[in-house]
């Protein structure tokens, strides 16, 4: 298992677009949570599109996101943030370690 953050880029003038890539071969679902400048966090949850659902809020002081689903076959993935890139602290993949991801290096992107 081996994921990373590819890309953080501005989107349109009220979004950011950031995009993952799957670097090894296990495919899996995927907490990312943004913190904001203001100290709010948000946890977008990717399931993958070979599950038969998607998880349920765990957090109640995070706002949760689902989004759509990853193909499992795809090297990449690209979802938006909907509020500016400068109102972003920082986006983490999978921050409660509970993934047994091989390169925790690049699962973090910080401003």
């Amino acid at each position: 298992i081996d994921y990373g953050i590819k890309s953080v880029t501005a989107g349109d003038k009220k979004s950011t677009i950031v995009e993952l890539e799957k670097i090894g071969v296990m495919p899996m679902p995927l907490d990312v949570v943004v913190t904001y400048k203001k100290g709010e966090q948000e946890v977008f949850n990717i399931p993958l599109r070979i599950m038969r659902g998607e998880k349920s809020q765990e957090f109640d002081n995070m706002k949760f996101t689902v989004v759509e689903d990853w193909p499992w076959t795809n090297p990449t993935y690209s979802f938006e943030i909907p509020v500016k890139m400068k109102k972003v602290k920082k986006i983490e993949i999978d921050p409660s370690i509970r993934m047994a991801d091989v390169d925790r290096d690049n699962n973090s992107w910080e401003k």
